[in-house]
């Protein structure tokens, strides 16, 4: 992370990085290497005269962990089904805004349950991704099915009466 400040006199300037002891230093102030979680930076200007200006602090939170979703429910489950909805709920380990597509197509469903209602005959990819509050994206679900609504027509070809057992 790069943090960049300035003073409007000559002096000197002290930076205290996780409440570590203030060290002085210069803009830009650079850091690398830090770990996920919660970091401070505290910054504070020192003039000639020794006069001292309230810290300024910058606090955030690096996190490279993508997170984790899962079906917690699909309804229906089957590959094959003959109804035109399909309800899914999604698991996160973390708050996450969904990315869902169907067919390879972006819908404009961000939250769970992801409610797909009126589909057609046909067949389907489901695919369904999460990205935290810092970008991270999580593994990707996907679901296919095939939505039949129209029942199988049966025809009798033939019938056979030479041994006739009471029809």
């Amino acid at each position: 992370i790069t943090v960049e400040f300035a003073m409007n006199e000559p002096g000197v300037v002290r930076c205290s990085l996780d409440a570590a002891p203030a060290v002085e230093c210069s803009s830009p102030f650079t850091v690398s290497d830090l770990g996920e979680g919660r970091h401070s930076l505290s910054v504070q200007a020192q003039d000639l005269a020794d006069n001292t200006s309230a810290p300024t602090e910058l606090v955030w939170t690096m996190d490279f962990t993508s997170p984790q979703i899962s079906f917690a429910e699909l309804t229906p489950a089957a590959r094959d089904v003959n109804v035109q909805d399909l309800r899914a709920v999604i698991d996160s380990n973390e708050g996450a805004v969904l990315s869902v597509r169907l067919n390879g197509n972006l819908l404009p469903i961000t939250t769970s349950p992801v409610v797909l209602s009126g589909l057609a005959e046909g067949s389907y990819q489901l695919e369904i991704q999460a990205s935290d509050s810092a970008g991270n994206l999580s593994n990707t679900l996907a679901h296919s099915f095939r939505v039949d609504l129209t029942a199988p027509q049966l025809t009798l070809s033939a019938l056979d009466l030479r041994d006739p057992v009471n029809i």
